[in-house]
This record gives structure tokens, C-alpha cells and sequence, in this order.
């Protein structure tokens, strides 16, 4: 029905098809069409509908005078670089990655000087060319125009520098690959094993400082103290001080009852009497007790 009324198939046409034809037509009118078009409209929105208040229009006029402002430069700017009249310059900043278009004229591109990192002067073509999008139009089609990459551009020298890849063949390219990926997994390696080395660093001071109070001790053997006892006595207290701290600490944690429960179970398998299953039986015709049978 909606088909033979108006010529349209709901079932192929969307909205957007249907805005984006009705701006066809409009934009097919001549000039005098498309202005009494609007004084139609005008008209009619101003005797038939109920006139809006006075800060509907206020709100209306600020978004089309705000529109128009920040259209218009845009357009203007859009236009200057979509210009066959000059070149652009793509400068990008490899540390930081800022990114400036800079456009320069036909004959300063002309007299444009270009150096590498080495500080040889080569032939423009020496620069790597890219694709900037510029615009797009309204049937959503992108418009791209030609730069020129380098790493800085000196207006009041008109000196470029290039891209420190520019002008390297496709195998130098590879080789820059394969170095980076080298160097990357060589520190992801680095980065875990430090992250062990970390992880395992309490560990390893508490061995360390074992072995070295081991140590001490053995060397302070036989060597007497001021007091009554060795030196070794005098260690020998410290180390059951100590002991008695830690147990102390486990003990108001509530801890020590897990220690007492694991040890308990440890002896209670240690005093468990063999049983049927634990014992090998041999069946190669002897006994348990290794005789022969009767």
C-alpha cells in the first residue's frame, strides 16, 4: 500500500535513503525555487503553528550563528590544503609522536633543502610520502592529500629533516623489525626475571643471614666470653630467644594450634602398625617370611 501511495519500497528504503533523497531535489531546485521554498515554510510556520517564545528564538539563532562560526573557518581551512597550489608537510616528533601540517608554497617546496640524520643534503624524493585525509565529502567518500613525512621543517631556513626511515629499502625495514622484536623479548626476559628475583628476594635473605649466623657460631666456638658462659652459649640464647619470640607471635595469632595439629598427625603415622595392605605378599611361592612352603 505505502508503495503504490507514495512509490516507495519500505522494505528497501530506510530513513537515510529518504533523507538523503528529498536533499537531492532540494539541492536539484534553482536559486528563486529554493528561496520561496523557504518563505513558504516560514510562512506557514509562522501563521499556523503557535508562535514559539521569545527564548526558543534566542536558542535558535545562537546555534546557527555558533554553526556558521565554526564551519566556516573549518572550510576555509580544508580548503587551503585540499589547494594544488602547495605541498605539505607532515611533521612528526618520534619522542613525543606531535604531529604539525605545515603547507608551503610551490616555490619554497621548489627550493626546499632536505637533509638526512647524517647531515647529508639529498633530493626531495628522498622523503617518504604519505596520505593525510583532508575532507570528506557528503556522500561519505574520504578525500586524501599527498605529504611529505619529516621529523622537523625550519620555515625561516626552509630546511627539512627527514624521517630517520627514509629513503631504507623494504630489507632494511625487516632488519629494523626483527631488531625491535629482539630487543623487546630480550626485555620481557629481563622484566621476569627481575620480577623473581624479586619475589624470591625474603627467601633469600633469610637463607643468607642463616648461613651467616651458622657461621658465626661455628667460628666463635671455644672462644670464651667476658661472662661466665662461651660465646657460643651466648648465641645459643639469642637463638632460642628468638625461637621462643616466634612461637610467642604464633601463638597470639592462633597459629600454633595448626603447627601442634600437624606434627600430632606426623607422629601418629610414624607409631601406625602395619596393616594387611601395606605389607608385600610374595607370590613366587614363598612365604612372608622368605621360607619355603610345606
Amino acid at each position: 500500500m505505502i508503495e503504490s501511495l507514495l512509490g516507495i519500497d519500505w522494505r528497501r528504503t530506510g530513513p537515510r535513503e529518504l533523507v538523503r533523497e528529498q536533499r537531492e531535489r532540494i539541492q536539484a531546485l534553482e536559486t528563486w525555487q529554493k528561496v520561496a521554498l523557504a518563505v513558504a515554510i516560514a510562512f506557514v510556520g509562522f501563521y499556523v503553528q503557535p508562535s514559539p517564545p521569545a527564548w526558543a528564538w534566542l536558542v535558535a539563532l545562537s546555534g546557527a550563528v555558533g554553526i556558521a562560526a565554526a564551519i566556516m573557518p573549518a572550510k576555509r581551512v580544508i580548503g587551503e590544503l585540499v589547494s594544488d597550489d602547495f605541498e605539505l608537510l607532515e611533521e612528526l616528533k618520534p619522542v613525543s609522536g606531535d604531529r604539525a601540517t605545515r603547507k608551503i608554497s610551490r616555490d619554497r617546496w621548489a627550493e626546499l633543502t632536505v637533509v638526512d640524520h647524517d647531515g647529508k643534503i639529498r633530493d626531495k624524493s628522498y622523503l617518504t610520502e604519505v596520505s593525510r585525509l583532508v575532507d570528506v565529502n557528503e556522500s561519505g567518500q574520504a578525500e586524501w592529500q599527498q605529504a611529505y613525512e619529516v621529523d622537523r621543517y625550519f620555515p625561516e631556513r626552509n630546511v627539512a629533516i627527514a624521517s630517520w626511515l627514509a629513503g631504507a629499502s623494504n630489507a632494511d625495514l625487516r632488519r629494523y623489525r626483527r631488531a625491535y622484536r629482539k630487543i623487546t623479548s630480550e626485555l620481557s626476559k629481563e622484566a621476569d626475571q627481575s620480577l623473581e628475583e624479586i619475589v624470591d628476594a625474603p627467601e633469600a635473605r633469610r637463607r643468607a643471614a642463616s648461613v651467616t649466623v651458622n657461621a658465626i657460631i661455628q667460628a666463635a666456638e671455644g672462644v670464651e666470653a667476658p661472662g661466665e658462659h662461651s660465646m657460643a652459649d651466648e648465641l645459643e640464647d639469642l637463638r632460642q630467644e628468638a625461637e621462643e619470640s616466634v612461637d610467642k607471635l604464633l601463638e597470639d595469632r592462633g597459629m600454633d594450634d595448626i603447627e601442634k595439629a600437624l606434627a600430632e598427625d606426623i607422629d601418629e603415622e610414624a607409631d601406625e602398625p602395619a596393616t594387611p595392605e601395606s605389607v608385600e605378599i610374595s607370590i613366587d611361592g614363598t612365604g612372608a617370611n622368605g621360607g619355603d612352603d610345606e
